[in-house]
């Protein structure tokens, strides 16, 4: 419906936009920002096949799009077709136009929060918050159509109904498994590179960004992607993960190449590969249920046991805090709370109940009305 025809007056226009323009501009501009360039109009491969389908539109939505926001860098491009490599003038790169595209999402931000604002109060009932949560596969992540919201939009809307303490565990994949295998007979010096990860994240993921020229955020996916058991081997016909992200910026692939050889991604890769032998030596001898050494082999397998993992730990943050008469909302490996909590007695509550010595990092978001 969003992308029929429409020839409507401009203001029914700007309400046919909104969804495409917090579903997919906030990341726009995300990525933009990381480019960190003094030029106002940034050259950028447009990120969702979404986006490349509306600019492709000779339909009104399509044609207001790229008139108001974005400009091509040649006049080579043609609706309807896909760069390639052998056919690279039908370019899909554009110019953004930051000011233009400021003013559109002043128009439409204000509406959305409006809009969550509304949903989130139909969730608190006696001055309480409360959620009900759904369970996709039992024992996983708990899931709400609000944690789908844009974070810029969510924020806002939980502050102004005083959730104003956002909390995450910090570097949660690795210092979850990393914990869970010390206590199921891990050696710190088997790990050690994972646990070096933990305690310097930022460091490390500016130094792989560096010398590797890739974007902060796709540092953080490929080593989550490790974390999860992505091969890293100088054949890289197997090494999928790592291809699929570096072909974005080296269709050559040396920077791959020169990435699995990296001592410090070996080092990372290999304390991974110990963590998951210490669990998977435990759920050989100990474990006859869902979570057998064979069920945990592949990828696919391990993200599902750490997402357990993490749901065994939130499970207690949750606990605690309503404990001590904080209300929540859960976003996976972190939360929404409406005040400041301890962090310390919950960090010692973590350690006595589970024996997970974790971390997290708090930002507090000031509601701008």
């Amino acid at each position: 419906k969003l992308l029929a025809k429409n020839s409507k007056p401009l203001a029914n226009k700007m309400a046919i936009i909104e969804e495409f323009v917090i579903r997919d501009l906030y990341k726009f501009r995300r990525h933009t920002e990381e480019e960190k360039s003094d030029d106002p109009r940034h050259i950028y491969e447009l990120p969702s096949r979404y986006l490349q389908d509306v600019l492709r539109l000779k339909n009104d939505l399509g044609e207001m799009v790229k008139a108001y926001i974005f400009e091509k860098v040649d006049n080579s491009y043609r609706p309807g077709k896909i760069a390639t490599e052998k056919n690279p003038a039908y370019s899909l790169h554009y110019y953004f136009n930051r000011d233009n595209y400021e003013k559109l999402l002043g128009k439409t931000h204000e509406q959305h929060v409006l809009k969550i604002v509304e949903e989130i109060k139909k969730h608190i009932k006696n001055g309480r918050l409360h959620i009900e949560y759904h369970e996709p596969v039992a024992g996983n992540r708990l899931h709400h159509y609000l944690q789908n919201v844009p974070a810029p939009v969510r924020n806002e809307a939980f502050a102004r109904c005083g959730y104003m303490h956002d909390y995450d565990i910090n570097s949660a994949c690795v210092s979850i498994l990393t914990q869970h295998a010390l206590n199921l007979g891990a050696s710190a010096e088997s790990i050690q590179a994972a646990l070096n990860y933990v305690k310097s994240k930022q460091e490390l993921r500016e130094h792989i960004a560096k010398t590797y020229q890739i974007k902060i955020e796709d540092v953080k996916k490929i080593l989550t992607s490790i974390c999860y058991g992505a091969k890293v081997t100088p054949y890289l016909q197997y090494a999928t993960a790592i291809v699929t992200m570096f072909r974005k910026y080296d269709k050559s692939l040396d920077k791959a190449e020169q990435f699995v050889k990296d001592p410090m991604i070996k080092a990372f890769d290999k304390a991974c590969r110990n963590c998951w032998a210490a669990i998977s030596k435990y759920e050989r001898k100990y474990n006859k249920g869902k979570w057998n050494f064979r069920s945990i082999a592949g990828s696919d397998g391990k993200a599902a046991y750490y997402m357990h993992l993490e749901r065994k730990v939130m499970d207690k943050v949750s606990d605690w805090l309503l404990n001590e008469g904080y209300d929540l909302f859960r976003i996976h490996d972190g939360f929404l709370t409406n005040g400041k909590i301890d962090i310390v007695n919950l960090i010692k509550h973590l350690s006595a109940e589970i024996g997970f010595n974790v971390s997290f990092s708090m930002e507090e978001w000031q509601p701008t009305t």
